[in-house]
């Protein structure tokens, strides 16, 4: 009796199985469903610099796979597509401002397409409109400073062209950045006057109008090292001894070993207070960048943005040797030229035993911690490097490769 009964019921389900195959015969078609799905529901539209952002829900078709947007650009036209899973695209590279036509697909797994669902957006000025309009272009040392905003954090190129002698535009420099806040300069120029020209170009190949300004850039060079000193002026004496703690190790050229200079606990200092040392340039500079060089010995940077490399700084300027100490809150010979921090490649200052160094932290270390000091400052003979705190032990103590300063004498500087 029963297999009389499973008998029946194999020929039942033998004779409903191809009428089940039937219904979704396009589904399990080789190259996916031919069957054009329906259009999506459009939400709202989001205008931004540059761009849109086209919000939508994807319909309740078991054809549907994704969303395609297709619109035209100055160059063209242009694609780009929303997954299953999405319920926004972004449509850019526009070049300016205005009324854009947009037309949205439904498609199936084999590329069958819905009728179009047509989108009017407005995207806003593009990034590379807005930093051309807003960019001051001003001397600066060794060439020009550009100026400008950004926040749309979009990927922008300013391209430096300077007049030569024959009158001809050859390219002096370039800048790229996403920063929001374009602050940059662009050296390696003679200090001449001469007639500079900056374009802008965004990643999609849209340029600028150009912007023309004649100026001349400030003369730097950098500080002798054979005429520099130091003042034996402090809270602590333990690092003027003659040993390997001289700071005239911070000037000797000497980068890539342990010839360093390192503050010493055994000197009595309280290192939990700010700690400093203060060199003697020769003669006045108005300074224009330093760099920082920590401990580094060969391949070795375990010292590297850990231990005794310094994070929190101070850099301080006095152009007279009659101070015991160095008493900038009760002293008003002390101007203080810099405030900051000395950051790893990406930005941060959190200590290679947390996370551990990159190969772009590295190639910094090589290269130094360049700071920049601003063009309005005066001729300053003796600086001080102060230490508010370094990288792991949270106290003062550093322990510094070398100290690289550049600038304008004080007998170049043009008034």
């Amino acid at each position: 009796m029963k297999k009389i009964i499973y008998s029946s019921l194999l020929v039942l389900a033998i004779t409903l199985l191809p009428s089940a195959c039937d219904n979704d015969s396009d589904m399990n078609s080789p190259h996916g469903s031919t069957t054009p799905p329906e259009q999506v529901v459009l939400n709202g539209v989001k205008n931004l610099p540059g761009k849109s952002i086209i919000y939508f829900t994807q319909p309740s078709d078991k054809n549907f796979l994704y969303m395609k947007a297709v619109y035209m650009t100055e160059i063209g036209e242009r694609s780009t597509n929303a997954s299953y899973f999405a319920d926004s695209v972004v449509v850019e590279g526009f070049e300016k401002a205005g009324e854009y036509n947009v037309k949205l697909y439904s498609v199936s797994p084999g590329e069958a397409y819905s009728e179009p669902l047509e989108v009017k957006i407005n995207p806003e000025e593009p990034p590379y409109i807005t930093a051309y309009k807003e960019m001051e272009i001003k001397p600066d040392f060794a060439g020009i400073r550009i100026k400008t905003s950004n926040t749309s954090n979009e990927t922008l190129t300013f391209y430096v062209y300077r007049k030569d002698a024959t009158g001809k535009w050859t390219e002096a420099g370039a800048l790229y950045t996403k920063k929001q806040e374009i602050n940059e300069p662009i050296r390696g120029m003679e200090a001449v006057p001469s007639e500079f020209s900056v374009v802008v170009k965004d990643r999609w190949g849209h340029l600028s109008e150009s912007k023309e300004i004649s100026l001349t850039p400030y003369y730097e060079e950098e500080v002798d090292k054979k005429k520099m000193g130091y003042l034996a002026i402090g809270e602590y004496k333990g690092y003027l001894a003659p040993n390997a703690n001289t700071p005239k190790n911070l000037y000797d050229g000497i980068i890539g070993s342990n010839n360093t200079f390192m503050t010493l606990t055994t000197v009595g200092y309280d290192f939990t207070k700010p700690s400093s040392v203060t060199l003697d340039l020769g003669k006045k500079f108005k300074l224009s960048r330093m760099i920082v060089y920590g401990r580094r010995n060969g391949t070795d940077y375990s010292s590297i943005f850990d231990g005794l490399y310094p994070k929190e700084i101070e850099i301080w300027g006095r152009n007279d040797n009659n101070v015991t100490k160095f008493d900038p809150e009760n002293d008003e010979g002390w101007v203080r030229l810099y405030q900051g921090v000395l950051p790893r490649a990406d930005g941060s200052v959190i200590p290679a035993a947390i996370v551990p160094l990159t190969d772009a932290d590295k190639e910094l270390a090589r290269d130094g911690n360049e700071l920049e000091f601003s063009v309005d400052l005066d001729a300053y003979r003796y600086v001080t490097f102060v230490c508010i705190k370094n990288y792991n032990v949270g106290t003062s103590r550093i322990n510094v490769a070398e100290l690289t300063f550049f600038g304008t004498p004080e007998d170049k500087i043009i008034q």
